[in-house]
């Protein structure tokens, strides 16, 4: 569903828009002096009342990132990753989008100590969850990975320029270039948020499923997820190893309607040894018979 490319798009569009508006306001009431340097983005929202407008606009920005962080984790782990590198990636994910609202919430006029460690965690542990998102696109066949991760690869190596720059020229004393890095590096920010538009137009759907029962096998996504891991989607042998792995094949396959898939592959796979157990207990009547009928 092509729609849900809309959502990073959104964020890209209405950050950038956003946060050049307030610093549009900013300069018009006379908050900041062009005269006397490029201002960073903080204090053109530290004064009323673009201070309300830069509040508004991180709120809506973390849950709209948010948002995007959790449908990216579900998409990374319906392509077959269970692996630490996507839980790592929403844990970035999270930290990150809790700077951007102390950042909007505590303004540096105000609590100067949370809002630094907002922007710590915005810039650090967001550009962090960035080059693990490089990571995953690098390592999973994920669409479009051919021209999406050189372009996330450079965009992220940008950024971590811009930080090292940023810090390097902030402590020099060199304020106006040190901000005009923060500029270009929220930019770049927008822009790799706005990336994720070209693999979320590959989602089919997304909802949430609460589970009101337990199932029989309650670790089967794992289990059919290694035994697809391992090649026994294809293999040879008794029966209930083919039925694993054309079991592992169909849930590789659909990636959607896990819950209905689960219940029928552990009442398959039960079938299945109640039908090898009336085998053998057949055959071990017949050789029962055979030695009566020996004897007598």
């Amino acid at each position: 569903m092509w729609l849900w490319a809309l959502l990073p798009i959104c964020l890209c569009v209405f950050g950038t828009v956003g946060i050049w508006t307030v610093f549009g306001i900013a300069v018009s009431n006379g908050s900041v002096n062009l005269t006397d340097g490029f201002p960073f983005i903080s204090k053109c929202g530290t004064f009323t009342p673009q201070s309300c407008v830069f509040s508004q606009l991180c709120n809506i920005c973390c849950v709209l990132a948010l948002w995007i962080v959790v449908i990216r984790f579900q998409q990374v782990r319906d392509y077959g990753n269970y692996g630490k590198a996507n839980i790592v990636s929403i844990v970035l994910g999270f930290i990150s989008c809790i700077g951007i609202s102390l950042i909007g919430n505590f303004q540096q006029s105000v609590v100067m100590v949370v809002h630094l460690l907002g922007a710590f965690l915005a810039f650090f542990i967001g550009l962090a969850y960035f080059w693990v998102q490089v990571f995953i696109t690098y390592r999973d066949r994920i669409p479009d990975r051919y021209w999406v991760g050189p372009v996330r690869a450079t965009c992220c190596t940008i950024c971590t320029l811009l930080v090292i720059i940023m810090s390097i020229l902030h402590n020099t004393g060199q304020t106006s270039g040190s901000a005009i890095c923060e500029w270009a590096l929220v930019m770049l920010f927008f822009f790799l948020f706005g990336l994720f538009a070209a693999e979320f137009r590959h989602i089919d759907c997304h909802q949430l499923t609460v589970q009101k029962q337990a199932l029989n096998i309650p670790a089967l996504p794992q289990i059919l997820y290694e035994a697809s891991s391992k090649g026994h989607i294809i293999c040879k042998g008794d029966p209930m190893t083919k039925l694993e792995g054309f079991l592992a094949f169909e849930w590789m396959r659909s990636r959607r309607g896990e819950l209905r898939g689960f219940q029928k592959a552990a009442l398959s796979l039960k079938n299945a040894k109640r039908t090898a157990f009336h085998r053998h207990t057949k055959a071990l009547l017949r050789l029962s018979c055979t030695a009566e009928s020996d004897k007598g």
